[in-house]
């Protein structure tokens, strides 16, 4: 605080040194000038800071709400992707289905419910079984190609050996 006053009172004096006439000459008052303005501007910075101080709640209102547009915007950019990625899948399917029920009788479409625990790699299970004409050896295909062959049915699920599994046998 001592410093304070100091440096405020040093302020003031060369103010009035400056401002009142007086028989200094020109030329020393330019000197005095040129070695008084840092201090002038770092007192200007000092008390424009003060003022500033005032506003920083409104700034941080601002900070926050702009963070959290930024976020808003990423999730709805996130949102946007899945849907498209969605859309592209669902695209496909409905693509695969026009081509292959073509030259096939019955498409019977299934989800993935579940895996083999021992075999996780090798063994899936899907939502239809016998109740839904699904039967043991029948081909299961997704639009990128042959995925297995239903290896053990159920009434209302089956299990698919996938072409990664060793014991997997296809004729070509």
């Amino acid at each position: 605080m001592r410093r304070v006053k100091s440096a405020l009172f040093l302020v003031v004096l060369f103010a009035l040194i400056l401002i009142i006439p007086s028989p200094v000459s020109r030329a020393s008052k330019n000197a005095f000038a040129g070695l008084t303005e840092p201090l002038f501007q770092f007192s200007s910075q000092v008390f424009h800071g003060i003022s500033q101080a005032g506003r920083f709640p409104e700034w941080f209102q601002d900070t926050k709400i702009r963070e959290f547009r930024k976020a808003e915007f990423r999730r709805l950019a996130l949102d946007f992707k899945e849907l498209q990625a969605e859309n592209q899948r669902l695209r496909e399917l409905l693509n695969f289905k026009r081509r292959i029920a073509r030259g096939v009788e019955s498409i019977i479409p299934c989800r993935v419910i579940g895996r083999s625990p021992a075999g996780w790699r090798n063994i899936i299970l899907v939502n239809k079984g016998s109740n839904d004409n699904i039967k043991v050896g029948a081909p299961i295909i997704t639009p990128s190609g042959l995925v297995g062959s239903v290896s053990e049915v159920s009434p209302k699920t089956a299990k698919i050996r996938l072409v990664t599994d060793p014991q997997f046998r296809v004729g070509g």
